[in-house]
């Protein structure tokens, strides 16, 4: 049969399956793998799937019929030049999943509803993370600005050191007392400052910071994306 070589990131994950080396079969779009010599077997597992996955977290918002009024992960009256924690708690069917690859999965949960802390488990430094991150403001006053920001504690080979990864999340020029919708990406590279590597491992706490205004916090969604 007609082989083709797969590419090296496939490459480099069949030998943390334990297999010498994976070809891909263009006649019959499947991958194989010659961990038993020359016999080529069908590699059932999908190598591909193992890299990427994803963990999403609702607040109640959407049990609350898409909007915030029984949502009880909404911070009232916050003041203003206050980094505030946010938490999406819901334990409603649908409101929260994971589809993480199996070695990370066998790690625990990364989301902690109780602390809205985000710890890192089973990637090394070639991972990467993408943080996807829906908060509604409702300022005090006019022309003022709501920012996400992580308070990232890196793994304890590192230190345990804290930094910050700053990004607007709404400006909020329309008026006060109004609703603002607020939704960014944020990626964030593991590298070895927050690759789990048998020491404490490394978190993120998503915050919100209101600026010129006090106001009401109302989370919506978090989705952590995963690649490697």
């Amino acid at each position: 049969m007609l082989l083709s070589t797969m590419t090296a990131r496939v490459t480099r994950s069949a030998a943390k399956l334990g297999f010498r080396g994976v070809v891909y079969n263009i006649n019959d779009d499947k991958f194989y793998t010659d961990a038993n010599g020359d016999q080529f077997d069908d590699l059932t597992v999908d190598v591909a799937a193992e890299q990427a996955g994803y963990l999403f977290q609702n607040s109640g918002y959407y049990q609350s019929g898409n909007n915030h009024t029984n949502n009880v992960d909404v911070i009232e009256n916050v003041g203003s030049n206050t980094a505030t924690t946010i938490r999406f708690t819901s334990g409603a069917a649908g409101d929260s999943g994971v589809e993480f690859p199996t070695y990370v999965a066998a790690q625990g949960d990364w989301y902690d509803r109780n602390t809205g802390v985000i710890t890192i488990k089973g990637v090394d430094k070639s991972a990467f993370i993408m943080l996807r991150v829906g908060c509604d403001i409702e300022p005090d006053v006019d022309e003022s600005q709501a920012e996400l920001v992580l308070d990232v504690k890196v793994n304890g080979t590192s230190g345990e050191y804290i930094f910050q990864i700053k990004t607007l999340l709404t400006s909020m020029t329309q008026g006060a007392e109004i609703e603002y919708s607020g939704l960014v990406n944020v990626p964030v590279f593991i590298g070895e400052t927050l690759a789990d590597d048998g020491s404490a491992r490394a978190t993120i706490t998503p915050k919100v910071l209101l600026t010129n205004t006090d106001g009401d916090i109302k989370p919506v969604s978090l989705v952590v994306y995963l690649w490697r």
